[in-house]
């Protein structure tokens, strides 16, 4: 009769270890977000906050950042090297969101060569949204494409902060020419309105698109009575002390609607963290963000340039390397907890054994009888 084999502790030890490579190196799924940030400096110039507000909420999340100041919706609808939608498809690979801020750069220069051209000023705004909402819809099926599972949200910016500059808006959209400056905000006003509709037919067309209103933002946070986050008044630009530059907003206007933004959208899309974030001036009724011009009104915008190789993650990659060691350390744990098991089965189910009379050598288990 033969008794059935007995590991003894090393032996179970050793098994265990083989397997540690094999538990370490398992990679788990990650644990948090990641939103891409794509078009113009309003993706540039508000990145600094952007990150630090969505950071105070949800510490968890990724973001990086494609964004090109001076860029149009026109360059992120074309690849190649005149063009930004080679880039955004493979910086999509592995996002879970894309804020996409565009369409501002694009308004001026139409609108102007329109108004030269001798066009009714009405027919010169229609044909720029039919041109606006033709980039957009060629950005947001490529990028379907490139990553089904990605949303997509954006809006069409704040009123802009043109009390302390007029007459160079005006010089841009000719159209708002009316001879004085209490004229020109309904004008130029109802632009930003124009370009908020573009972005809600988008939402309605796909279902991976999302629309927020953020126009009154900024008129909100400073009080004025006529105006919420979504309901602004039309007949007044945003309070200029929230601007540098009259289309471009402070660092207290980038957080006033990127904190509008997190209520409205990121909240319910994203695990918050009990980080405290007290913001000054701010409301707490929903998004906004300004009309996105990124440089001057006048100005054209940059060439394509090449995207350094760690663009996928401008905060130095810090992703993967902190996936790797907490996957190390994941799975060593395991290991260790394998061995224990192992070595606590091997004492509690370890047969006693028995010394036969006349054979001082051999040693039999207590059910060795057993076939």
């Amino acid at each position: 009769m033969v008794g059935r084999p007995q590991f003894n502790t090393s032996e179970m030890f050793l098994l265990a270890f083989l397997f540690l490579p094999i538990l370490c190196v398992t990679r788990a799924a990650p644990l948090f977000k990641k939103v891409l940030v794509a078009g113009d400096s309003w993706g540039t110039r508000g990145s600094q906050e952007f990150v630090k507000v969505m950071g105070n909420h949800s510490p968890e999340t990724r973001i990086s950042n494609i964004a090109v100041a001076g860029s149009t919706a026109e360059q992120w609808s074309v690849g190649g090297p005149e063009g930004y939608l080679d880039n955004l498809q493979v910086a999509l690979k592995d996002s879970d969101f894309l804020w996409l801020t565009v369409m501002g750069n694009d308004a001026p220069g139409i609108l102007l060569h329109c108004a030269k051209s001798g066009e009714n000023p009405d027919k010169c705004v229609d044909d720029l949204m039919i041109s606006l909402t033709a980039f957009m819809h060629k950005i947001v099926e490529t990028a379907h494409v490139a990553n089904p599972s990605v949303r997509i949200v954006g809006f069409g910016y704040d009123l802009l902060g043109l009390d302390a500059c007029p007459k160079s808006a005006l010089v841009e959209v000719p159209q708002c020419q009316r001879g004085n400056q209490t004229s020109s905000a309904p004008c130029l006003n109802r632009l930003s309105k124009r370009l908020q509709d573009i972005w809600s037919g988008l939402a309605k067309t796909y279902d991976y698109v999302d629309a927020i209103d953020l126009r009154g933002s900024l008129q909100a946070a400073r009080g004025y009575k006529s105006a919420g986050v979504g309901s602004p008044d039309l007949t007044r630009f945003s309070p200029s002390d929230l601007y540098r530059d009259c289309i471009h907003p402070t660092d207290e206007g980038y957080q006033v609607l990127f904190e509008n933004m997190w209520s409205l959208y990121w909240r319910g899309k994203l695990s918050p963290s009990s980080a405290p974030t007290p913001i000054a001036n701010t409301t707490d009724q929903g998004i906004g963000a300004a009309l996105n011009a990124s440089t001057p009104l006048n100005a054209s915008a940059p060439p394509s340039v090449p995207l350094p190789s760690d663009f996928l993650d401008p905060q130095g990659s810090s992703d993967s390397k902190e996936s790797d060691w907490s996957t190390l350390v994941a799975g060593t744990g395991v290991a260790a907890v394998v061995v224990l098991v192992m070595f606590a089965g091997s004492k509690l189910f370890e047969r006693p054994t028995v010394r036969l009379a006349g054979d001082e050598s051999e040693l039999l288990s207590m059910d060795a009888g057993y076939s």
